[in-house]
């Protein structure tokens, strides 16, 4: 009727924009979530241990790294004598 196909007016690439804005739309709420979950804390990468570690000076945590075998003797003195 009047000239006009099975299109709209304004041809095929209209629908295909309208797609490609949606999807846009659907991306950008999703990332969104995401970013507003790592905001507040919410965060898979967190250690299960507790954070008492933070209070722990230098040489508390290289002695801890030793005995736990991270580091050597030799190696814990050297840290030791650098701190002191």
């Amino acid at each position: 009727m009047f000239g006009m196909t099975e299109f709209p007016a304004f041809g095929p690439g209209i629908i295909l924009v309208g797609i490609f804005f949606w999807l846009m739309i659907i991306i950008g709420i999703i990332l969104f979530f995401f970013w507003l979950l790592r905001k507040i804390g919410f965060n898979s990468n967190r250690s299960l241990e507790d954070d008492s570690s933070d209070n722990l000076s230098p040489v508390e945590i290289a002695r801890i790294r030793y005995e736990n075998g991270e580091i050597s003797k030799e190696e814990f003195e050297i840290i030791k004598n650098n701190l002191d």
